[in-house]
C-alpha cells in the first residue's frame, strides 16, 4: 500500500458533507503547488489536484475553506480521463487519514463576533493557556478530545 504525504498544501474548494452506508466522508480538493527554475533560469510552476474524502466523524468541515492550508497523510489511486480538450489528463484522489490544519480560516471569519473574549482569553493566557489554542494549528484525529494543552507530567 502507497503513503502520501502533501505538504503545506490549500484546499481548492470549500469541503463539502455527505453521509455513505451511514458513515460521514468529507471531501475537498487541494492543490499542491511546485515551483522551480528550468535550466535556463525561468521560473516554472507546475499544480497538481487532488481530490480527498475523509471519514471521520470529527467536526471540521467548517476548517476546510478554499485557500486554507493543511498538510495530508493518505492513500493515493490514480487513474486518467479525458479532459475538456479531448486530452488524457491525471485523475489523484487520496483517501485521508490524516489532516493538519494550519489555516484557521473559520476562526478569522469569527474572531471580530468573539473579540471581547479572545481580548480576555489573551490577557489571562496566564491563568488559562487552553483559551487560546484556537491560535495553534490542529493536529486531527480527534480535535474533541484534543489533549494537546494538557500539562505535560
Amino acid at each position: 500500500m502507497n503513503t502520501l504525504f502533501l505538504r503545506r498544501v490549500n484546499v481548492g474548494q470549500d469541503a463539502t458533507t455527505k453521509v455513505v452506508e451511514g458513515q460521514r466522508v468529507i471531501e475537498f480538493s487541494v492543490a499542491d503547488n511546485r515551483k522551480y527554475k528550468d535550466a535556463k533560469g525561468n521560473p516554472v510552476e507546475i499544480t497538481a489536484w487532488y481530490r480527498c474524502s475523509y471519514w471521520t466523524n470529527s467536526p471540521i468541515e467548517g476548517f476546510l475553506l478554499k485557500g486554507a492550508s493543511i498538510n495530508v497523510i493518505g492513500t493515493l489511486a490514480a487513474g486518467a480521463y479525458l479532459n475538456k480538450a479531448g486530452q488524457p489528463a491525471p485523475d489523484l484522489k487520496v483517501t485521508v487519514k490524516e489532516l493538519d490544519l494550519l489555516d484557521r480560516k473559520e476562526v478569522e471569519k469569527t474572531d471580530a463576533a468573539h473579540a471581547p473574549e479572545l481580548e480576555k482569553s489573551e490577557e489571562d493566557h496566564e491563568a488559562a493557556p487552553h483559551k487560546t489554542f484556537i491560535k495553534q494549528p490542529v493536529r486531527n484525529t480527534d480535535i474533541e478530545n484534543d489533549d494537546r494543552n494538557a500539562a505535560p507530567f
